[in-house]
């Protein structure tokens, strides 16, 4: 270490101190037995995104479409037209 700094503290027990890989191929077999292991474990896939898909019949008339939420803001003002289709 160089002068003037401190020496890492151990991990705490029960804890691996993280290793490094340098070699290349070594490190793409690891990444892909995790990949493998979260594949395996992972119920669904957490995503940030969300797409929201929104039908109404062609008799629903004024429907504002809402905005990126489940609810449905616009439908104070909507009403059907018994001949819309």
């Amino acid at each position: 270490m160089p002068d003037g700094c401190p020496e890492p503290s151990p991990p705490p027990r029960g804890q691996r101190q993280p290793s490094r890989e340098i070699d290349p191929a070594r490190r793409a077999r690891i990444i892909d037995d995790l990949q493998d292991h979260l594949y395996e474990t992972m119920p669904f896939v957490p995503n940030i995104s969300r797409t929201l898909y929104r039908m109404y019949s062609c008799q629903v008339r004024n429907m504002r479409p809402p905005g990126n939420t489940f609810n449905l803001e616009g439908i104070r003002e909507a009403w059907l037209d018994p001949k819309g289709c």
